[in-house]
Formats: C-alpha cells, structure tokens, sequence
C-alpha cells in the first residue's frame, strides 16, 4: 500500500507540465517522433542521475550550500533562457518549413519520421543533449527528490533501498509519459508543418521555455 501511494503521487507530479515536456514537444514537432523519444530518454537520464545523487546522499549537500545552489539555478535558467531566445530568434527568419531549424544540434525538420542521412547523427545527439541538460541544470530536481522522495520511504524501511526503488519508478513513470507525448504529438504533426505553423511553434515554445527560465531565475531556493 505504502508503495502505491508513492506511485500515484509521482505519477500526479510527473503529469505537471514543465521544461521538460516542453523540450520534448518542440523536438518532436520539429524534427519527427525519433528525435522525441530520444529526447525524452535524454530528460530520463537526467532524472537518474539526480537520483542516483539523492540515493548517494550528495543532492542534500546541494541542499545545504545556498553557493551551489544558485549557480546551478542561474546555469539551469540560463540555458532554458538562451533555448527559448534561440527559438524566438528563429522564427523570425524561418521562411519555409524545411528551412525550420530546431533545438541546438537537432538538425532540419522534414516530411517524415525525423532527419535522416548526415543530418540525422546530429540531430539524435542534440536531441539527447536538450533532454539531458533541461534536467541536469535544473536544482528543483535535486530539490524535489530530496524533499519528496524521504517523506515517501516507510518508517524502518530500508532507506537507501527504497530511495532508489522510488527513483526508478519516478524514471519509468517519467518515461513512459513522454513517450505517450511524443505518440500523440507525432500524429498531429502533419498539420505542423506549414511555415506559419511552424513560426507559430517557434514563438510559442520559445516564450514557453523564456517562461520556465525567468521562474527558476526569480524562485527563491
């Protein structure tokens, strides 16, 4: 019982929209279903490894130094930041669909499932890289998951075992989410991919991941 009331109240937190999802949105639309997936496993292996910190007890030295804390908030705001003005910037001077870049390294868009022939090694690893440091260089995960996750252990349990039984429930959770995302976003993106539709997802990311930024920036620790 204790073990599915930790289940449903990660799954409610996962559900809640933020960066991540959004970055995974802009990757799928822009640039097909496989670069969503791989972003989506990028975002997961950035869960893991706050997790495997948290597990370590190393996240509540985060916790404790006000220092650490903030600079990797400001890094975190400051590449969500820097994500959205990219993307804003772009749809400026984005005058076809095809022409549409995407998320740093990701490459062009195109018809089918995702890029393909020299474009497409790119564009997986700036897919991968997105998902990966819009985790990695956010502190309200390690801030999450060690706030949350104790509160979730049972009294006597094992704690270290149970840290990390939750963590990968919270990863597994996390993923299958996304990658339900993805689907869903993959089968409406037919209708992305005219050029105003295309300038339109640009600025709407774009002002979304500015968002997201600004709300790290300002939020107290």
């Amino acid at each position: 019982m204790t073990y599915l009331v930790a289940l449903a109240s990660l799954t409610l937190l996962t559900l809640l929209p933020g960066p991540d999802l959004a970055v995974v949105m802009r990757s799928t639309l822009a640039s097909g279903p496989r670069c969503g997936y791989v972003t989506s496993v990028g975002v997961v292996v950035g869960l893991l490894g706050w997790g495997l910190l948290t597990v370590a007890g190393v996240s509540a030295l985060l916790d404790a130094s006000s220092l650490a804390y903030h600079v990797l908030r400001f890094g975190g705001a400051a590449y969500l930041g820097f994500l959205g003005i990219r993307l804003l910037w772009q749809s400026r001077r984005q005058p076809t669909a095809s022409a549409g870049p995407t998320l740093p390294g990701a490459g062009h868009t195109g018809p089918g499932a995702g890029p393909t022939g020299p474009a497409a090694g790119p564009a997986v690893r700036g897919a991968f890289r997105a998902g990966l440091l819009t985790n990695l260089l956010n502190p309200k995960i390690a801030a999450f998951y060690s706030a949350l996750l104790p509160s979730l252990v049972p009294a006597g349990g094992p704690h270290a075992l149970w840290l990390a039984a939750l963590v990968l429930t919270h990863v597994a959770v996390s993923l299958l989410w996304l990658a339900a995302c993805v689907l869903m976003m993959s089968r409406s993106r037919g209708a992305m991919q005219g050029p105003s539709a295309q300038r339109l997802l640009h600025r709407v990311t774009g002002v979304v991941l500015v968002g997201f930024a600004a709300r790290l920036a300002v939020r107290a620790g």
